[in-house]
């Protein structure tokens, strides 16, 4: 049986996250995607972001899949690029929608 410690997914999954470095659970966030990185055996290399502020890491996982984590240093709990809304981080200097929209087309569900 599959405990929350050891499960990994039977089909691969590739995973797509934004961190705001001033979100009080930053630290718990980076943490579960190393996790998650260590379970899949994942090889994470840092990735040009092309905006100040902003690390992009990109991780080659074993099954197939790929994690890829932009950490935005002087951001918190928002949304990179949105330009309405609570959570509108509009001077983000990315937009994770279109980030989205772009890893999910290059990375389709696989069986």
């Amino acid at each position: 049986m599959t405990t929350a410690d050891s499960y990994v997914p039977k089909s691969p999954v590739s995973v797509i996250t934004f961190i705001g470095g001033q979100d009080r659970y930053a630290s718990t966030f980076e943490t579960g995607m190393r996790t998650w990185q260590q379970r899949l055996n994942c090889r994470p290399s840092p990735k040009a972001s092309g905006v100040r502020g902003v690390t992009h890491t990109v991780a080659g996982c074993a099954d197939g899949s790929e994690v890829s984590v932009y950490t935005l240093a002087d951001m918190g709990h928002s949304w990179p690029g949105a330009t309405a809304g609570q959570l509108a981080a509009t001077s983000a200097g990315l937009s994770a929608t279109d980030l989205m929209w772009d890893f999910f087309a290059a990375h389709p569900r696989k069986g």
